[in-house]
This record gives C-alpha cells, sequence and structure tokens, in this order.
C-alpha cells in the first residue's frame, strides 16, 4: 500500500458500498483514493486516520460529510461527482486544505466558515446550484477560482482584492455583475470592473441625497456696490431635516464656503438650518442687492 513514498490506499472502481473498516485501522495512512464507487457514507471512524493529507471521494453516492473529516490534517480533497447538498460548517478547521474539489454536487450554499481555509490555493464548485458567492473568499490566497454553471448573477466587488488568482472559471451563469460583454473579456476586464464599482459605492452621497437646504444667501454687501451668491440644493423624495452627522457636515461646508465669500457667519448659519419652501435665486446684474426669487416646479 505504498506509493512514491507514501503509504497510500487505492480502492477505486470496486463496487465499494461502504468504506472497508480495515481502512480505518492504517493510522499511517495519507493518501486513501475511493473513487468511483457505490458509498453513501463515510464512517466517524475515519477520525483515526490522522496521517492522511489526500482523500478521494468522488463519483459515489454520497449525500453528506461528517464533520469529524474536518479533523484531519487533510491538504487535497476532492468529493466531486455526488449528491451533496451542504458542506459541514466545520469545513473552517481544515487550515491545512490546499485543494478543494466540490464539484458537480448539489450544493445550494457554502458556508460561512469556509473563508477560514487559510492555506486554500484552488476551489472548484462547478456544476451546483449556488446562487450567492461568499465575500470571505476574497481573503483567501486562491489562484484557481472555478463557480461555472451555477445560479450565480453577481461576483461581489471585494473579489477584486484575489490578487494572487490566476484562473477564474464563470461562465455558464445568469451574471448581471459584471455583464456578459465584460465576463467574456476575462480576469483583467472583471477586475477593472469590480474596481470601479468599488470606487463608486465608496464615493459620498449624490446631491439628490443629502439633507435638504432650501436656501442659503451668502450675500455681501459693499459701498455702492453688492454682489449676491446662493447656493440651492433642490428637495428629494427623502425630505431629510438638517439633522445627525449629515446635517452638520453640510451645514460645516456652507458656513466655510460663506465665509470665504466674505458673509455674516450668524446670517448664513441661522439660514443654513431653518426650512423655507424650496426657491432658487437668481443674481440680477446691476446696482442693488436684489435678487430675483423662482419658485420650483
Amino acid at each position: 500500500m505504498s506509493s512514491g513514498g507514501k503509504r497510500a490506499a487505492d480502492l477505486s472502481k470496486n463496487r465499494l458500498s461502504d468504506v472497508p473498516t480495515e481502512i480505518c485501522h492504517l493510522v499511517a495512512l495519507e493518501n486513501l483514493n475511493l473513487y468511483h464507487n457505490c458509498i453513501r457514507t463515510i464512517p466517524d471512524s475515519i477520525i483515526c486516520l490522522q496521517s492522511l493529507t489526500s482523500l478521494n471521494l468522488s463519483r459515489n453516492q454520497l449525500c453528506s460529510l461528517p464533520s469529524c473529516l474536518c479533523n484531519l490534517p487533510l491538504r487535497v480533497l476532492n468529493a466531486s461527482n455526488n449528491k451533496l447538498v451542504n458542506l459541514p460548517e466545520t469545513i473552517g478547521q481544515l487550515h491545512k486544505l490546499m485543494e478543494l474539489d466540490i464539484s458537480c454536487n448539489e450544493i445550494t450554499a457554502l458556508p460561512r466558515h469556509i473563508g477560514r481555509l487559510k492555506a486554500l490555493r484552488e476551489l472548484n464548485v462547478r456544476r451546483n446550484l449556488l446562487c450567492v458567492l461568499p465575500e470571505d473568499l476574497a481573503s483567501l490566497p486562491l489562484v484557481k477560482l472555478d463557480f461555472s454553471c451555477n445560479k450565480v448573477s453577481t461576483i461581489p466587488v471585494c473579489y477584486r482584492k484575489m490578487k494572487q488568482l490566476q484562473s477564474l472559471q464563470l461562465e455558464n451563469n445568469p451574471l448581471q455583475s459584471p455583464p456578459a460583454q465584460i465576463c467574456i473579456k476575462g480576469k483583467v476586464h472583471i477586475f477593472k470592473y469590480l474596481s470601479m464599482e468599488a470606487c463608486r459605492s465608496e464615493k459620498m452621497p449624490d446631491a439628490h441625497y443629502l439633507p435638504v437646504i432650501d436656501r442659503i444667501n451668502l450675500s455681501r454687501t459693499g459701498a455702492g456696490s453688492s454682489s449676491a451668491h446662493t447656493v440651492c440644493i433642490v428637495h428629494t423624495l427623502l425630505q431629510e431635516t438638517l439633522s445627525g452627522m449629515g446635517g452638520k457636515w453640510l451645514k460645516r461646508q456652507t458656513c466655510e464656503k460663506g465665509r470665504r465669500m466674505g458673509g455674516n457667519t450668524e446670517d448664513i448659519e441661522n439660514k443654513a438650518g431653518k426650512e423655507q419652501t424650496p426657491t432658487t435665486q437668481i443674481p440680477e446684474r446691476g446696482t442693488g442687492s436684489g435678487t430675483r426669487t423662482r419658485r420650483q416646479q
């Protein structure tokens, strides 16, 4: 049972319905190949294989994986082409795992602790029923990621941080963000799109979403001349008032602008906090300090 200097057991294509009991007594076993059998369950006694680093369970009839499997020092785990509907919540305990293949199953969601697989380099979730990609994957040192043939519509913008990623397979998903015309161009264009989306979401809200100031008159009068400076922010559906952090920020910015223009600080602050009917003041040319007011429609 040794192969290439490693202690291995190859029981592939033997039509086994169960894992032989004797296998779990081989405590020094490092590589176990159970490929293409009829195995429905993995016994808890597999925990005895504390030297096991590679386990191939592909092409069997497994509906679940035991949580005790996550207490093994596995580096490679292949459970593709089974009937898995989920992964054990303890999957994050496989701290040494570098390759995980769970393709061609019926998994609807990845466990939240999958982000703890800090050694993971390759992840294959092809042909499952995934609708959402967990953001925690962005923190992993993945080199290969395959989530093709799922139901994913959005790639999280945080995936742009996956600097080590070399291979990204995402075909046959109903992707909307990034759109298909971006995805077909490859990883570089996808990451550029995600970076642009991240910048857009991190920008400050537009004026349409800021607290409402109906009218601020920053006029400055002088001997024989005057000029009117008006700041007008249109009402939005939110109908917020100048309260809380947003209002304080806007009021402070308005007052600072007024001081630069030479306006009276007290008058500016009073008008910045007072609600009025939405109007726009249009400075008139000529002498005097009059302004013409137009009511917004």
